[in-house]
């Protein structure tokens, strides 16, 4: 795990937040990073795609909930395939 510290994204390094709520020329102290500016991020680099054991078979997904539904679509392939880089169709 490497934590690391990046500029906010809320309020894009400022520590003042200023959305649609707020009136013209008005900001808030930032959420986010509470006004400082930054905020640490902690995350595991990558080093390489984890294999699963518990997976033999590979779909596309519908992708949503609404209005599509949920699960797999389309045609399968083997887990073995789509490790070597093939994709459903």
């Amino acid at each position: 795990m490497v934590t690391i510290e990046i500029q906010c994204l809320d309020c894009q390094g400022t520590g003042i937040y200023h959305g649609f709520a707020e009136p013209v020329g008005v900001g808030v102290i930032c959420l986010e990073c509470n006004g400082k500016g930054g905020i640490k991020i902690s995350y595991t680099p990558f080093t390489g795609r984890i294999i699963r054991d518990d997976i033999h078979t590979v779909y596309r997904s519908r992708g949503n909930f609404i209005p599509t539904g949920i699960g797999p679509i389309g045609n399968s392939i083997t887990y073995q395939d789509f490790l070597k880089g093939k994709k459903p169709k």
